[in-house]
């Protein structure tokens, strides 16, 4: 399965309403004529799509009625090899509780499930060591309903719903919300390696992985631990290869893509690559430096200003690649990425002074240091005095927190984890919301958990700044440092030279010049929010959006950044009745 979703009944005295069925009908896939399976039980009711990006189903229902929906593909080892997507369902199915722990502990792959006994009354949801593939849900003493996407849960009629002042402005100002925070207090997200049992009268949580435990590894054969980094991220590349022999993949000008690239060269699959850039820089142009030296079949695309939506631009491209031919690859809506390398083996987001204010027992000062790298800020100028008042420290306070769940002895392998839990682990979010219109699965190497297990042993010291990254480039086939690639600024650079005259992919300069193109269009969008009936007028403050979109639009000052505020507060509190809650306080009418 691709999408799934479900309720089931927790109270014998409440019947599932229909407008709930219909919800979850019309919500999971927005695909024109999409074919829908509906699954009734007496007491619950499920939902699922299946794309036919992987092989097998990764359903079974059984004719005593117990259920499992599976999305992804958990590659559960088996046979010398994994298990199919079929063979991993009925065996997850057919496990008691304790043996399902002991099966999730051995899955490499991404993915997530639903596991419903009805002789119990019990439905079992659980997701991947790194919670990659999400699983939102909300319980109440009625019922539980989960969902592979949000839209589906916004979709519920439920007269709880309220917005979570502080999962939205952790949205407006890391990108995402932390732990196991939604923009609504109704609706969570299941975190990494947690299996949620809900019965009629429990709810029993248990995280059957813990990746903060893992110790950093003793280096002092130093070769030789690199080449088992290097065996492990083989072995997952070969494994998700399976015996294709033609595949399709992004590549970029940096080093994730090309790793990923470079090894199914190696192991002989042709691959059809495509780089996106909003005009010619660097970036583009090494990438298309290492295709030519590789072979692969490579294709250059020219994509728009703002937000890329990745999976549809790659949809897109790799249709119009292919039209009017046969199948080109054996699984054409499977595509490679690098993503998970950055944080994983590149320590991105981890510098020299963060670590340092760590180890000196200065965590306040380490996350002021990350927030201030990151610019990240609660957007003061545009909320109500109270609002502002309320929601002071706030992103300090909540990564805090989180750094305290994952102890560890070196307080900077503290953080490293605190960023795979969250920033690696909800970077897909949006790749899997979209996946019913780009129709597209990812291959994710970078996740494989065999291969997370060494990486994420590497010495906080040693992976700094893609120091052990660099090095690691030496097990590689000699094309992949061939030609040179892009590195971030204060990290290890290219060795490889490169032409002059290239435009920097980061460069700030250019950068403002796209926004200043679309300065007016933005500062118009701030006057119309500001004189919505959506605005959250308790957090909001009209006059003070108002005045910055006029002055945003003069250029006298960048005010994007309240506008994109406003507009976020505004589409979440309108999804939720206009009601707000900071914690457990309803503050929609309070500030």
């Amino acid at each position: 399965m691709t999408l799934i979703a479900g309720v089931v009944a927790r109270s014998s005295d409440w019947a599932i309403p229909k407008a709930f069925r219909a919800a979850l009908v019309h919500s999971l896939s927005r695909y024109p004529g999409e074919q829908t399976v509906e699954i009734e039980r007496s007491n619950a009711f499920f939902v699922k799509v299946d794309i036919h990006a992987l092989d097998g189903r990764g359903v079974v229902d059984a004719t005593d009625g117990k259920l499992t929906l599976m999305t992804g593909d958990p590659l559960l080892p088996g046979h010398g090899g994994v298990l199919d997507r079929d063979s991993a369902a009925e065996a997850l199915h057919y496990s008691t509780a304790p043996r399902r722990i002991e099966l999730l502990k051995t899955a490499r792959g991404v993915f997530s499930g639903a596991v419903f006994d009805p002789e119990t009354g019990v439905v079992s949801i659980f997701t991947d060591k790194l919670g990659v593939r999400p699983i939102y849900y909300t319980i109440t003493d009625e019922y539980v309903a989960f969902a592979s996407v949000l839209r589906v849960l916004e979709a519920l009629d439920n007269d709880d719903r309220a917005m979570d002042v502080i999962g939205v402005t952790e949205i407006i100002t890391l990108g995402i919300p932390l732990g196991a925070r939604t923009a609504y207090t109704d609706v969570s997200v299941l975190e990494s390696a947690e299996l949620i049992d809900v019965g009629p009268s429990s709810v029993v949580r248990t995280n059957y992985w813990d990746w903060h435990t893992i110790p950093e590894a003793d280096v002092t054969k130093r070769d030789a631990f690199i080449d088992r980094v290097y065996e492990a991220f083989v072995d997952g590349v070969r494994l998700r290869l399976g015996t294709d022999k033609t595949t399709v993949s992004y590549l970029s000008g940096g080093l994730d893509s090309r790793c990923v690239v470079a090894v199914l060269r190696d192991l002989g699959a042709q691959v059809h690559t495509f780089s996106f850039a909003q005009q010619p820089n660097q970036d583009q142009y090494f990438a298309a430096q290492f295709a030519s030296c590789v072979g692969t079949v490579h294709r250059e695309c020219t994509i728009g200003a703002g937000s890329p939506q990745w999976g549809r631009l790659m949809s897109d491209a790799w249709s119009a690649a292919s039209y009017g031919s046969p199948l080109l690859t054996e699984h054409p809506k499977l595509v490679w990425t690098g993503d998970g390398g950055s944080v994983g083996m590149g320590f991105v987001y981890m510098s020299d002074d963060i670590v340092a204010l760590l180890r000196q027992g200065s965590p306040a000062a380490a996350i002021t240091a990350y927030l201030a790298q990151q610019r990240a800020a609660v957007p003061k100028r545009v909320l109500t005095t109270r609002a502002r008042a309320a929601l002071e420290g706030l992103l300090e306070s909540e990564i805090a927190t989180e750094l305290k769940r994952r102890p560890c002895a070196d307080p900077a392998r503290s953080f490293y984890f605190f960023l795979l839990m969250n920033d690696q682990r909800r970077h897909l979010a949006r790749h899997f919301e979209d996946i019913d219109l780009h129709r597209l699965e990812y291959q994710l190497p970078f996740f494989d958990s065999p291969f997370m297990l060494v990486a994420a042993s590497i010495p906080i010291d040693w992976g700094l700044r893609h120091q052990f990254y660099s090095e690691w480039l030496s097990r590689f086939p000699p094309s992949t440092v061939a030609v040179p690639w892009q590195t971030y600024p204060g990290h290890v650079p290219c060795p490889v030279g490169k032409p002059d005259g290239l435009v920097y992919q980061w460069d700030e300069s250019v950068h403002a010049r796209a926004r200043r193109r679309r300065r007016l269009e933005t500062a118009f969008k701030g006057l119309r929010i500001g004189f919505s009936a959506s605005l959250p007028a308790s957090l909001v403050a009209r006059w003070s959006l108002n005045a910055a979109a006029l002055i945003h639009a003069s250029g006298l000052r960048d005010y994007e950044y309240v506008v994109h505020a406003a507009e976020t507060y505004a589409v979440y509190s309108s999804k939720s009745g206009k009601r707000h809650f900071l914690g457990a306080v309803n503050v929609s009418e309070q500030f």
